[in-house]
């Protein structure tokens, strides 16, 4: 190598390393003292000191509990954290009351005061069948998101829990137009039942732009530049949540790009604990009248329905017996409906075609899928008893 190589090779070197010093400068600017990134968290408690967006990591992985999308450690999957669970290694235990080294549930608690398949021992919601609710208030668009200059966004939401699809939720099943840079008010809410027995459930919502080629996925993460759904872990026992929003609002122009347009947008919501009610009330129209039918679903035969293992949408293989297992036509609450759906034909005079037509409707006035229009089905499949 020659003096003017060397010469040359030292100066490159040199800029390289005045980059990275400057670039280091410039986006680790300094908080107060004692707490160098600004989050408003000592560095003597910070897990991650120079990392404005996280400051815990509960499960030890190097991951953020903002970012990870599962933030305590559970080795054996059963919704209680190591940290709290008496048998970290037992599915099926996770609680020693008497501190006899048995699991509750191996031990004798034959009462389940609310009858919805779960112990007392177990059951975090002994007064009723537990669920969650969902309530989106507001939706925002802050970037256009369509060519031609629309100055509006055709937005609907997608929702997983737990890694399961539970579908799409928009305005009666159509998209919500939003115009770009404003805000529109839907106080939509939405009740998931869940397992009474397990503490933790994951909730993840994308929200989408509705076109007809394709629909594109809006970024609604604000804690991460490289995410774009909003992910949360709701505690059923604190009836707190914590994941990438901000106080109930999963805004992606909070990732430091507010200025440029990457589809941001924002979803406000709220979570929280709720009664899956027994009674039920049905009411649809046929041949111009209104009818009501009322009908009870104990928490016991849903929960059944809802532990079964099957499939829960179509995939590559799916057999007819697979199929098969959805139709529950001897489900005792099932007849009940079938033949008063019947009772009430027979009093309006129908004949067979329009009895047939009359219990259609009945099954068309329930919300069973999220279906968008332009594409194939993509729903979340259910037991008859579980859609009622």
């Amino acid at each position: 190598m020659n003096k003017n190589d060397m010469v040359f090779g030292a100066i490159m070197v040199a800029m390289l390393l005045v980059g990275a010093l400057l670039s280091y400068v410039v986006l680790s600017e300094p908080g107060p003292p004692g707490d160098q990134d600004g989050d408003g968290f000592p560095d003597v408690t910070d897990a991650f000191p120079d990392d404005p967006r996280e400051w815990s990591d509960s499960d030890g992985d190097g991951v953020g509990d903002n970012s990870d999308h599962a933030p305590f450690a559970d080795r054996d999957g059963d919704g209680y954290p190591d940290n709290e669970d008496a048998f970290p290694d037992d599915l099926l235990e996770w609680r020693d009351a008497d501190g006899n080294g048995v699991g509750d549930n191996s031990e004798f608690y034959p009462l389940d005061s609310d009858d919805d398949g779960f112990t007392d021992n177990v059951d975090l919601y002994p007064g009723g069948d537990m669920g969650i609710f969902l309530n989106i208030t507001r939706i925002e668009v802050h970037d256009r998101v369509d060519l031609f200059l629309d100055e509006h966004a055709e937005v609907y939401l997608s929702l997983r829990i737990d890694g399961v699809d539970k579908g799409r939720m928009d305005d009666g099943g159509e998209p919500w137009s939003v115009p770009v840079g404003s805000m529109v008010l839907v106080s939509e809410s939405y009740r998931f039942n869940v397992d009474d027995s397990r503490r933790y459930t994951n909730f993840e919502v994308t929200m989408f732009d509705d076109d007809l080629a394709s629909s594109d996925v809006m970024d609604i993460d604000g804690a991460s530049r490289d995410g774009r759904t909003l992910n949360v872990t709701y505690d059923a026992i604190t009836m707190t949540w914590r994941g990438n929003d901000v106080n109930g609002v999963a805004d992606g122009s909070l990732d430091g790009t507010s200025d440029t347009d990457d589809d941001d947008g924002a979803v406000h919501f709220s979570l929280g604990l709720a009664a899956i009610e027994e009674n039920r009330t049905y009411q649809w129209s046929f041949h111009g009248r209104t009818y009501t039918m009322m009908t009870t679903v104990p928490p016991r035969a849903y929960a059944e329905y809802g532990r079964m293992d099957v499939p829960r949408s179509y995939y590559y293989g799916f057999t007819d017996e697979e199929m098969r297992r959805f139709v529950t036509s001897e489900d005792p609450i099932v007849m009940a409906i079938a033949a008063e759906l019947r009772n009430m034909s027979a009093s309006a005079g129908f004949d067979e075609k329009d009895t047939v037509n009359f219990a259609l409707r009945f099954c068309q006035s329930m919300q069973y899928s999220y279906d968008n229009a332009t594409m194939d089905a993509d729903e979340y499949w259910r037991f008859p008893v579980e859609t009622l």
